[in-house]
């Protein structure tokens, strides 16, 4: 099946030990063109992995942007296109296939859920494979 892979970021650390009882999201990638896409894998490396308590995922979702509006993210009122929690030992490889309809772009966000007096922090590595026959 034709494809390719779209290194989304190479490894980078992520700590949220911080952030005692809140949640933050960052987007590690405003949006991805995958127009011509059939399939879509979210591939996540987990290269090392401290969680103490609280939670890190690696988010997918669908996400439209449009030059009349340049500034505006138009995200989906539906559920996320794939989650993947890191809760499994590193070093480790996590795969999530997206459910269709995934729209035109995808953006993918680190998510961390904190706890107090915790420890959460991984550094990964993540790709979005398309295919697209």
């Amino acid at each position: 099946m034709p494809g390719h892979v779209n290194s989304i970021i190479t490894k980078r650390d992520f700590d949220f030990s911080n952030l005692t009882a809140s949640t933050i999201e960052i987007p590690i990638v405003r949006a991805v063109d995958v127009t011509d896409a059939r399939d879509l894998t979210l591939q996540v490396r987990v290269h090392s992995r401290t969680i103490t308590a609280g939670s890190i995922q690696v988010i997918a979702r669908a996400i439209s942007l449009t030059e009349e509006e340049p500034n505006t993210d138009f995200l989906s009122a539906g559920t996320d296109l794939a989650i993947i929690t890191l809760g499994t030992a590193a070093p480790i490889l996590h795969l999530a296939t997206m459910a269709t309809p995934f729209g035109a772009m995808v953006r993918i966000i680190v998510k961390g859920t904190g706890a107090a007096a915790s420890t959460i922090r991984v550094n990964i590595s993540v790709d979005l494979i398309v295919r697209t026959q």
